[in-house]
């Protein structure tokens, strides 16, 4: 077979210097034809990504640029760099490392997925105070109320003062008594205790029962709402606070949508 191929149009017009788009003109068989026809595709495909690759990352190089000053423009291009996500990247000037995020909320949703993870791994570093606003509470008083229940029906006597200190009803052998108290006056005492409880919060029961510090963050951890702390902190705090661990600023050039924390 006598094949003339122009690779310019396996590359689908793609602006590529004549020099390197010989044409082709030999005698081939079928399957070297199509042997060399893929081998085009795979030139022509390795040449658009070539060229995506370069316009993802010239965009927010340009925007970047705007907001520096000439003379740190070759450091910032020399070292401008895109991770596989796209969104995302890094550069340095002579003075210091910077991190990149095509907008806001590609930022500030790196932040909270940040300040998720802390929160999973070291609760114990966050206000305390703060966190238990995101505690779902109802959920902590269900699981321990078993627990409580039978610290007053076993000890009935240091939770009289839930039923006004009212005398024992029963004989303190009656086998249906606790300690001489009846069960309705037990379970009076404990809904007294247990409504108490509730009322005086999670937060500070824990502490009179001893929890501080990373002990009283394992209590609390397992019923906090990360998702949601994590948003309120970002939205508390600003995105650069979590993101920027040179000076806590987040950056946004003018009329761009590109924004950008130093790191170091």
């Amino acid at each position: 077979m006598k094949v003339q191929k122009n690779v310019k149009e396996i590359l689908e017009g793609k602006d590529i210097r004549e020099s390197v788009l010989p044409l082709v003109e030999e005698d081939i068989s079928d399957e070297e034809y199509e042997k060399n026809e893929k081998e085009w595709e795979e030139i022509g495909k390795s040449e658009r990504e070539g060229y995506e690759e370069a316009e993802r990352m010239e965009q927010p190089l340009n925007q970047i640029l705007t907001d520096f000053d000439s003379e740190d423009h070759e450091a910032i291009k020399n070292s401008f760099e895109t991770e596989d996500s796209g969104d995302q990247g890094t550069f340095k000037t002579d003075e210091g490392e910077y991190r990149w995020f095509k907008d806001y909320d590609t930022a500030e949703r790196i932040a909270v997925n940040r300040v998720r993870e802390d929160l999973d791994d070291q609760p114990e570093m966050f206000n305390q105070d703060w966190l238990m606003n995101h505690i779902n509470e109802d959920r902590y008083w269900d699981d321990v109320e078993s627990d409580i229940n039978n610290w007053v029906y076993e000890s009935p006597e240091s939770y009289t003062g839930f039923i006004d200190n009212e005398a024992p009803e029963m004989d303190e052998d009656d086998d249906e008594s606790y300690e001489g108290y009846s069960e309705d006056q037990v379970e009076r005492m404990f809904q007294g205790y247990f409504a108490d409880l509730k009322q005086q919060g999670v937060l500070e029961w824990l502490k009179e029962l001893g929890y501080d510090g990373e002990e009283l963050s394992k209590q609390i951890t397992p019923y906090l709402d990360t998702n949601e702390a994590a948003q309120d902190a970002v939205d508390m705090d600003g995105v650069g606070h979590f993101l920027a661990y040179y000076d806590g600023d987040l950056y946004e050039p003018q009329g761009h949508d590109v924004v950008y924390v130093r790191e170091n």
